[in-house]
């Protein structure tokens, strides 16, 4: 018998209390999806504040000064702004305040990165964690700050995932 064959037995000789219980893991993942902003939430604000502290501890003139040899644009702002951008937007990430407003704000930088000082780079030689963190953003900017953030605390985001939020979204 193939593997293929193997398998289709294997799945037929499962016990229906072995599918009850895929069933209610499922949904209590489903109800804990609402919490995967946050983990972004935390992953990518809390690296963006390391960056930002870092370009402080390297000293923004020697900041300013890599920015002008990338051909960033108006350096001896851009580096400082850059800098205070990402503690401020790391910490708000990390909170979950501003959410969707810090994630565009941080795309919108990532992709500047791209154009300035990542474009001659290949995928594996220097933009791949760019290409997360962006995608990060963008996702952050899609779900909002899910559960245990001040934006849905405040009430600014209507928390939604799983079974329930479907149900609401076809009610609405």
């Amino acid at each position: 018998m193939g593997v293929a064959g193997s398998w289709a037995v294997r799945i037929h000789a499962l016990p229906m209390e072995e599918f009850a219980q895929m069933r209610s893991l499922n949904r209590f993942i489903a109800q804990a999806s609402g919490y995967a902003p946050v983990v972004l939430r935390l992953a990518i604000g809390s690296l963006f504040l390391y960056h930002g502290i870092d370009k402080f501890d390297t000293g923004l003139t020697n900041v300013e000064g890599f920015f002008a040899s990338e051909g960033v644009p108006a350096p001896a702002i851009t580096a400082p702004l850059t800098a205070v951008a990402e503690v401020a937007g790391g910490i708000a990430l990390i909170l979950g305040a501003g959410t969707r407003l810090v994630a565009a704000g941080f795309s919108l930088l990532l992709v500047g990165a791209f154009v300035f000082v990542k474009s001659s780079a290949s995928v594996l030689g220097g933009s791949e964690l760019d290409i997360v963190y962006l995608a990060g953003t963008v996702a952050l900017v899609l779900l909002g700050s899910g559960r245990a953030g001040i934006d849905q605390m405040l009430g600014f985001e209507h928390v939604t995932g799983g079974p329930v939020a479907r149900r609401e979204l076809v009610d609405a």
